[in-house]
């Protein structure tokens, strides 16, 4: 003992730390367990008001319609596993099927869309443009001798044209009549029929004229001649096309396309089957004009814009509204009766609009039948309509069966709608730059089967 006192008083730091120590160890383990039960208690009593708040709560799932018609999906219910799967299972559902319908949207508005100038050869391509002035100058030079051509083909194509010729008419009537009068007299001689055999020779005549007219109605489906597209004008070559007249020259041959195509088909019956002028519903077509790009329709269809152009030909660029292409274009039905609108009424990324005015002779009972026929062919919309009462006897004379219809004129506009999503690689650089549409790298690429006469 006497040794261990004088080591206790040199280390009495140690020696009391040491005793604090083995006195604290059980003191701290004592209260730490009490920490840990009222920090557990703690927390478990947290978790249970937020799971019972859970409980409490409802989450509205949505899942929006990606085609027209379609109703929203939306469930109200508390969060779980197997409503968060199905709700995750029917979205990817909706995202593989929108894609599915804009293939097909896309797929249905470029279906044969030739182009008037094509090659599969890049250095022979006039769309988009061509670096080599040279090149580029002698294809503007075959686009201005095609542009009539191509657009006077779309009559035979679509079996429209004219009555017969009055020359060829005249002719058969005259060998005709000289072969019955000198059938019917000695002398051969006009002045040595009665007034009864006379009669007979006019009536013959007339019947005939009638056959000749119905022969020549059978083989076309509607009358229609080159001139009546009012947008075909012949170019001063002393004058360099610019690209982007050369892009409206391709761009309104598609609508003419698309707008006889609509025309030929009102007139194919139930099963897709030709009908004859005098069958059909539409007898003649007067005209075909296509608004150019940005240019105001005129009276007499849809609302009135003010000095707001509704054409809207290239759509594009300006401000407000939305600039990405994946978003949706609201509509605006102050503008027009479909409420789609583009540039210069307003932005729109995702698709342009060309109006056409066609002025046309129908059955007026059938007119429903005609209206319908142009959204079977693309997306286009009869948005105005003006009637008048037709007399078809004095057109009878001129050779125009049109059968024993109730006739009316009608002036429809159409309004036609073009996806940039394929139409952008084909226009120039200046008009993707007025459309504020960026540069492309795959802008060059053809579409599949495109060539000059074939779809793109």
């Amino acid at each position: 003992m006497k040794q261990i006192m004088p080591w206790l008083k040199a280390n009495l730091v140690s020696v009391i730390s040491v005793a604090v120590a083995i006195i604290a160890a059980p003191l701290m383990l004592f209260f730490a367990r009490g920490w840990e039960k009222s920090l557990h208690n703690g927390v478990e009593g947290e978790v249970a008001s937020y799971v019972q708040q859970l409980d409490g709560s409802d989450v509205n799932y949505v899942i929006d319609p990606y085609l027209s018609g379609q109703q929203p999906i939306s469930v109200k219910s508390p969060p779980n596993e197997a409503t968060t799967n199905a709700v995750s299972s029917l979205l990817q559902g909706v995202v593989a099927g929108s894609a599915a319908a804009h293939q097909k949207a896309v797929e249905f508005n470029q279906a044969d869309k030739p182009l008037l100038i094509h090659s599969e050869s890049p250095r022979e391509r006039l769309f988009p443009d061509n670096p080599d002035e040279s090149t580029r100058l002698r294809l503007l030079d075959q686009l201005i001798e095609r542009w009539p051509k191509a657009n006077a083909d779309l009559i035979a194509e679509f079996r429209a044209g004219s009555p017969p010729d009055a020359a060829r008419v005249k002719a058969v009537l005259e060998d005709m009549r000289a072969k019955e009068i000198e059938r019917r007299t000695t002398g051969g001689s006009e002045a040595n029929l009665n007034e009864a055999e006379r009669q007979q020779v006019l009536q013959l005549l007339g019947k005939t004229r009638l056959e000749l007219y119905r022969q020549s109605a059978t083989e076309l489906s509607f009358y229609a001649h080159p001139s009546v597209f009012k947008n075909v004008q012949p170019w001063d070559r002393s004058k360099v096309l610019p690209m982007s007249t050369a892009w409206d020259w391709q761009h309104t041959y598609w609508v003419h396309r698309d707008v006889m195509k609509a025309l030929a088909l009102a007139n194919t019956d139930s099963l897709g089957a030709f009908r004859p002028v005098y069958l059909g519903p539409v007898k003649i077509v007067e005209s075909i004009t296509v608004l150019k790009p940005g240019e105001k329709p005129g009276g007499g269809f849809g609302r009135d814009t003010g000095d707001r152009s509704a054409a809207g030909a290239l759509g594009g660029g300006g401000g407000g509204g939305p600039t990405d292409g994946a978003a949706e274009v609201q509509r605006n039905y102050t503008l027009s009766h479909t409420g789609r609108a583009a540039a210069p009424v307003a932005p729109n990324p995702l698709y342009d609009i060309r109006y056409a005015d066609i002025v046309l002779i129908a059955d007026s009972s059938r007119l429903p039948q005609v209206i319908a026929a142009f959204g079977r062919v693309n997306f286009m919309t009869v948005v105005g309509v003006n009637l008048e009462e037709f007399d078809p006897v004095p057109m009878l004379s001129a050779g125009y069966d049109t059968g024993s219809d109730h006739l009316v004129r009608a002036s429809l506009r159409v309004e036609t709608i073009w996806l940039r999503s394929w139409m952008k690689q084909w226009m120039p650089a200046e008009v993707r730059k007025s459309l504020g549409i960026p540069d492309d790298p795959a802008a060059n690429a053809p579409p599949a089967g495109s060539d000059a006469t074939a779809p793109g």
